[in-house]
């Protein structure tokens, strides 16, 4: 589950800085900088279609607008140590500046 979840990270992660991106313009930066992916790469991208992450059609993929901000922000997702994270262990998210600073973000925004 957690090897899921990294190659989801990488491909989200593009898609992410790009905000928009082609489809044939993904497939590339994901084969120079995460190969292994690409025999996984059409089942990630129809599973961020389906939960709603992504707009794809066919060609062309892009944020959805529906996907609530807290979610699209949240740090965990796109992170490379996904995989080792979890509390107690070397990769805490309770130790990861990239979390506790949206946990308390999110967490703040609520309670006003």
């Amino acid at each position: 589950m957690s090897e899921e979840i990294r190659r989801i990270g990488a491909i989200w992660k593009e898609i992410l800085e790009k905000g928009k991106i082609s489809l044939e313009e993904l497939k590339t930066v994901i084969s120079k900088e995460h190969p292994e992916i690409l025999k996984y790469f059409d089942e990630i991208i129809e599973k961020l279609f389906v939960l709603g992450f992504i707009k794809y059609d066919g060609e062309d993929i892009a944020l959805d607008n529906t996907m609530p901000d807290d979610l699209v922000e949240m740090p965990c997702i796109r992170c490379t140590k996904v995989s080792t994270c979890k509390v107690g262990a070397k990769n805490d998210p309770l130790k990861c500046e990239s979390f506790v600073e949206w946990f308390i973000k999110k967490f703040s925004e609520q309670s006003l």
